[in-house]
């Protein structure tokens, strides 16, 4: 799909100097079929940290499940079908789709009722088979899904046999270390001149880097 196809309906953050400014971007969003909300000039980082977060990770995540389908398929192709390989649009991409969007239609209007499987429901001994498998494949998927796994617990509010076991690295207990950030580790994104801006939220998020 277009981009232009994707402002119609569309959420699109405003900053203004003043009213005045509000007012005329108000407008022009209106005037395109897209809905305005404002954002503070103080919350423009948190804005785009938001989005960032659920634009890209939601790729890397996606990415990151369709690689490890295509571990678990490759090599048991029915007759006729198409052999599983690296280009887009497969059969693990088919697979993964319906569900990726079934989750995210959800979260979108259930909130945290949404959230299932089996960190949600507490079953530890099914998280570490993910992190054993996911290891066997590439250990960075493995730490990928230990990590958003972590965050899961956190909000499923999970018994602590499910932390116990994404805190312990194959037989290794380990804490999560605190991060230790340098001036080179971090893209700052500084805050544009103040003047009208109209940054387009849903359909098309401001660029993450």
């Amino acid at each position: 799909m277009r981009t232009s196809q994707r402002l119609p309906d569309a959420c699109f953050g405003v900053t203004a100097a003043d009213e005045v400014g509000y007012a005329i971007a108000q407008s022009l969003v209106l005037e395109i079929g897209g809905e305005p909300f404002r954002v503070r000039e103080d919350a423009r980082t948190l804005y785009h940290a938001a989005l960032a977060h659920a634009s890209n990770h939601v790729v890397t995540a996606l990415l990151d499940a369709v690689e490890a389908l295509r571990a678990a398929l490759w090599g048991q192709e029915l007759l006729g079908q198409e052999l599983v390989g690296d280009a887009p649009g497969g059969i693990a991409e088919r697979v993964i789709g319906p569900l990726a969007r079934a989750s995210l239609e959800n979260s979108l209007q259930r909130g945290q009722a949404a959230l299932t499987g089996p960190v949600a429901r507490g079953d530890a001994a099914a998280v570490a088979g993910h992190l054993r498998a996911l290891a066997e494949v590439d250990p960075q998927l493995a730490q990928a899904y230990r990590a958003n796994s972590l965050r899961t617990a956190q909000r499923a509010h999970a018994p602590k046999e499910v932390f116990a076991g994404l805190l312990r690295v194959f037989g290794t207990t380990m804490t999560t270390p605190k991060p230790q950030f340098t001036a080179g580790d971090l893209n700052v994104y500084p805050s544009p001149a103040r003047g009208l801006r109209c940054h387009p939220g849903a359909a098309q998020p401001p660029a993450a880097g």
